[in-house]
């Protein structure tokens, strides 16, 4: 884990601004888009502390701390059953998954910086709806709207993924060593939900996940 994780990590090197006797601090209240985000820029200081951080260490939450328990096409087509809506195979429904996720347009955070995290959630949600939909390549009906208000909550709680093996004590072997320890993802508001009943949310003393509205 330790070696496919910081291979994704974002370390912020001890520069004449990171200089390992200034304390730092995860920004929670950084704004970003779906583009990448020049940490750089920031200065980290911890907040009302003056205990010495090693180093900021900033993981991505899909595929690095967690996984999905089950391929999403299997997902998809239990919750299809569940509500009767005929769909493709699992198989076909992953692979369709992939290729609407690619080319349906993503949401332009930055376009959203002056709305209410409220607003945001519900255009998140449409997203997700017209992903679905396009998925399922079924008709648009009430059937279909208990079915992804379904899969909606599923993927956003705990119970659809799995904690990555040594995630956990990875985490707390950084933290133990001095590091500050943080969550950068693009995933969406469901995520802070996600990793509280996953076990994987960041301390107040580390910091705030960062998702492209935090």
């Amino acid at each position: 884990f330790i070696q496919t994780a910081l291979t994704q990590v974002l370390m912020l090197s001890f520069t004449s601004r990171f200089h390992p006797f200034n304390c730092f601090r995860l920004c929670g209240a950084i704004r970003c888009s779906s583009s990448s985000v020049p940490f750089q820029q920031y200065s980290f200081q911890k907040e009302a502390s003056s205990q010495m951080v090693a180093g900021c260490a900033l993981f991505d939450a899909t595929d690095t701390l967690m996984h999905l328990k089950e391929p999403v096409g299997v997902t998809y087509s239990r919750f299809a059953q569940m509500h009767g809506l005929k769909v493709e195979p699992a198989n076909e429904m992953s692979l369709r998954f992939k290729k609407c996720f690619k080319v349906i347009k993503p949401i332009s955070y930055s376009s959203l910086h002056l709305l209410d995290v409220g607003h945001i959630a519900k255009i998140e949600r449409a997203w997700w709806r017209k992903v679905v939909l396009e998925v399922f390549g079924c008709a648009d009906s009430e059937a279909f709207d208990a079915c992804f208000a379904d899969c909606f909550d599923h993927f956003g709680s705990g119970a659809a993924w799995i904690v990555s093996p040594d995630a956990v004590q990875t985490l707390g072997r950084l933290r133990s060593e001095g590091w500050a320890v943080g969550v950068l993802s693009n995933f969406d508001l469901r995520l802070t939900k996600v990793l509280s009943e996953l076990g994987l949310m960041p301390s107040a003393a580390d910091g705030l996940v960062v998702t492209p509205v935090c």
